[in-house]
């Protein structure tokens, strides 16, 4: 309900961007005035814990690589409601969080969570064809493969985007509505 009421309520201003306390919608169409109508509200959102583990030679005992063991949520919905608001579409883009356990350099380290700060969402007028639906998967992946044994100077901020990337990749079979272009990696 509080996500409705952002969207009723929180985007009556017009302008090309909205922003009420910490939450800011980019906006197009005409903004000058409201509409009854029934809009079509799309929201996702992510979850994931991971740790790194090493896989070892089975003939000599050495590490041969190490990789991070990704534990995901995924969640993407559609829904409708009737009501007032202003007469323009709007975007919220996908924030995540990282919170890692032992990153120095910006990177992954080796156990740490990632999580939504920020549904995804997108608000329209409804249209012919929109289904309304609700989806949730979850699963397991494996990422971010280093060779040998883990090395801080091979995980840092200049290579964490593209290995969260690289699980969003993954975790989107899970559920095929989610939309990787509106998350802010």
């Amino acid at each position: 309900m509080a996500i409705r009421q952002l969207i009723q309520n929180g985007m009556a201003s017009p302008g090309t961007g909205v922003n009420h306390g910490s939450y800011s919608l980019a906006s197009s169409g005409t903004c000058l005035e409201t509409k009854t109508t029934t809009w079509s509200v799309f929201i996702q959102n992510v979850q994931m814990m991971y740790t790194r583990k090493t896989q070892y030679s089975p003939t000599n005992g050495a590490a041969e690589f190490n990789y991070l063991d990704v534990n995901f949520q995924i969640q993407t919905e559609l829904e409708q409601f009737y009501g007032n608001s202003s007469a323009c579409d709007a975007v919220q883009g996908h924030n995540l969080t990282l919170d890692s356990s032992d990153s120095v350099n910006g990177g992954l380290g080796q156990a740490g969570l990632i999580n939504t700060s920020t549904v995804g969402m997108i608000r329209r007028e409804a249209r012919t064809g929109d289904t309304v639906h609700r989806t949730n998967g979850s699963g397991n992946l494996i990422a971010c493969k280093q060779p040998g044994l883990y090395a801080s100077s091979m995980d840092s901020s200049s290579t964490a985007n593209a290995e969260v990337f690289d699980m969003l990749v993954q975790a989107e079979n899970q559920a095929p509505e989610f939309k990787l272009w509106l998350v802010n990696i």
